[in-house]
């Protein structure tokens, strides 16, 4: 087995990945631009690596603190579903898409860019 071409193919698959990667992080912060912005924040801080937790805690629960469980783990990885639900039922956006909005972050673009209002607190 030639072990150059291998490497090679390795190589690619590991570029490839890293660009879709970075297109899907990319198109997400579009959306989550929209939804700061709907919500009447300032679309830049979607953009702030763990400021963005925080706006996202303050839009979904209206309360900043709760964007520290985001720190502990096991139960990051359930808080990070839970808030994503909640900010696409903040949204007004139904059950079945606010479930899938939980799994695939992409979806945020359906309120961002829809007619979806925000029902959520004021801060």
């Amino acid at each position: 087995m030639d072990y150059s071409a291998q490497n090679f193919y390795d190589y690619l698959a590991a570029g490839n990945a890293t660009m879709i990667g970075g297109l899907l992080y990319i198109i997400c912060i579009i959306g989550w631009w929209k939804l700061f912005e709907k919500a009447g924040y300032a679309g830049i801080l979607s953009i702030i690596p763990v400021v963005n937790l925080f706006v996202l805690s303050k839009i979904a629960y209206g309360s900043y603190p709760y964007g520290l469980l985001i720190f502990i783990p096991i139960v990051n990885a359930i808080y990070g579903l839970a808030l994503s639900y909640q900010i696409m039922r903040r949204f007004d956006c139904g059950v079945g898409l606010s479930i899938l909005g939980a799994f695939f972050p992409v979806l945020a673009l359906v309120p961002a860019f829809g007619d979806n209002r925000y029902l959520g607190p004021k801060h």
